[in-house]
């Protein structure tokens, strides 16, 4: 999401407690939607914080930090533990920016999604130069439905939706799904988009390591 920086730099920003504790009450207010009395907006909470690869802390969940230290929800390490919020409160007034800067995504995501649907409708009312691996995938989960491959004429150019072969682990107990993969053949016949994955080799498939089969 638009901006969102480290859970752990947003963190350090107060002055001496423990990131653990201050990270578990910041959970705690977005999943209740409270902070004490106050009620968070669904909005707030929606956009608080991004889970993924790392934990990051939008400008609103830095507010709803700094109104839960406030609060005495997050305690220092030591009585005589500075209050300084200064560089808190500086990250914090870049909301109405971070939310400005959401709601361009929001809106060109709309934007997409509505013009995938209109090609799905009308293949030939695309543009060439609109054409891309997930565009082609869209229009086919679209027009076609679920795990659907082929051909279709998109923007007059012929794209294709495939999927490589499934495989099977050493053991032969587990079998991993094939790779959806999308691409086309523009205007002068040169391919573009996804290149065919490659299968990742192991010792069933690999004629060059089948020395025998074993553990996954």
């Amino acid at each position: 999401m638009s901006e969102m920086v480290r859970a752990k730099d947003i963190i350090a920003l107060i002055p001496e407690v423990k990131p653990r504790l201050a990270m578990a009450a910041l959970r705690d207010a977005v999943s209740t939607g409270k902070i004490g009395n106050t009620v968070l907006s669904d909005e707030d909470r929606k956009l608080a914080i991004a889970e993924g690869w790392g934990m990051r802390i939008s400008p609103i969940g830095g507010r709803i930090l700094k109104q839960l230290f406030e609060a005495g929800m997050i305690p220092q390490k030591r009585a005589g533990s500075p209050k300084d919020l200064s560089e808190l409160v500086e990250y914090v007034e870049t909301e109405a920016d971070f939310r400005a800067k959401v709601e361009v995504r929001i809106a060109a995501k709309e934007a997409y999604e509505y013009r995938i649907a209109e090609i799905a409708e009308n293949p030939d009312c695309a543009r060439a130069d609109e054409l891309s691996s997930d565009l082609i995938d869209k229009v086919f989960l679209k027009r076609l439905g679920y795990r659907k491959f082929g051909t279709l004429h998109i923007a007059g150019l012929e794209c294709h939706k495939d999927m490589t072969a499934g495989s099977l682990s050493n053991s032969g107990k587990t079998r991993y799904s094939g790779q959806v993969y999308c691409y086309w053949l523009d205007a002068e016949g040169n391919r573009q988009g996804d290149a065919v994955p490659e299968t990742v080799r192991n010792r069933r498939n690999d004629p060059d390591r089948n020395w025998g089969l074993g553990r996954e």
